[in-house]
């Protein structure tokens, strides 16, 4: 394949989808973007890419399309109701690398069906650094021919490639995925206030928690936004709370119980309704550490 004579769409340039278009860009693709703020588009008009008018520019004529947008209804106003699907050529693939449901997900591919395009569900596990690195794993659902046919374009901002399944499968991958990461947020958040409320000094404990195995590597450059107590967005803290509602939906669908990602919605949702500003989904140390130190119980183990 020829990238340079490859035509990419990519509709949603926020801070996933426009690290996403850069990497494709460095690959040699002729990139077509869209997204509703025109600064952003214009952005990468600036690297490059082709500044679309309309979600439906970006994918006229392309081989390939990619969505980034924040959630089901972005997704569904945009993409579907927005009919983009009607405008690829039969030829083309189409995946949406958004965090949906897996209803919508399923929902995608049959209208992709029925426009004559392929679709794939492709969730990105991974954060702004990754995509940077070209280190994100990609979680895809879809038939496997239509991964092989996707996968140079998919290979352009990933290290890891796995396929899960049949439409919808990505989607719920990414749920598992995102549920595991928000845990271990809460926890690492807990781990703090408990150790500042038993007085140990928040560098020293800082310190220690960023040499210990039990952090995830995901975790772990928290650590620093923790030592300033500023919690600029890699990941925000909606979109966590966003996939918290859609884990617990499809559970409760199940039948099962999720008693952590209970508790850990709770304090992200909580969290989210103080901040003042967009955050990092790293600022629940935030909310659990608040007042530690003015607690009664507090005592210094300092020497």
């Amino acid at each position: 394949m020829d990238a340079a004579q490859t035509p990419v769409g990519v509709i949603g340039l926020g801070h996933m989808g426009s690290r996403v278009a850069s990497k494709l860009l460095e690959a040699g693709f002729d990139l077509r973007v869209w997204d509703r703020d025109a600064g952003t588009r214009e952005a990468l008009a600036g690297q490059g890419a082709t500044a679309a008018s309309s979600p439906l520019d970006a994918a006229s004529g392309v081989a390939a399309a990619f969505s980034v947008l924040a959630d089901d209804d972005a997704v569904r106003e945009i993409v579907l109701d927005g009919r983009v699907l009607d405008a690829l050529p039969e030829s083309a693939v189409f995946a949406d690398l958004s965090t949906t449901s897996i209803e919508l997900a399923r929902e995608l591919a049959e209208a992709g069906s029925e426009a004559g395009v392929e679709v794939l569900d492709v969730e990105m596990s991974g954060s702004t650094p990754q995509v940077e690195a070209g280190e994100l794993v990609l979680l895809v659902g879809g038939s496997s021919e239509t991964l092989e046919r996707a996968r140079p374009f998919l290979t352009a901002i990933s290290k890891t490639i796995v396929h899960l399944g049949g439409p919808g499968a990505g989607a719920i991958g990414k749920l598992v995925t995102n549920t595991l990461l928000g845990i271990g947020m809460e926890a690492l958040a807990e781990g703090i206030a408990l150790g500042e409320a038993a007085g140990l000094d928040r560098d020293r404990l800082l310190d220690m928690l960023d040499q210990l195995a039990v952090v995830a590597p995901a975790h772990k450059p928290k650590i620093a936004l923790a030592r300033e107590d500023k919690y600029p967005v890699a990941f925000a803290l909606r979109l966590m709370s966003k996939d918290f509602g859609l884990a617990l939906d499809l559970a409760r669908e199940l039948g099962i119980q999720l008693p952590a990602t209970e508790a850990s919605a709770r304090i992200a949702a909580e969290e989210l309704e103080a901040a003042t500003e967009d955050v990092d989904f790293a600022a629940v140390i935030r909310r659990m550490t608040r007042g530690v130190n003015d607690a009664p119980q507090a005592r210094s183990t300092s020497t």
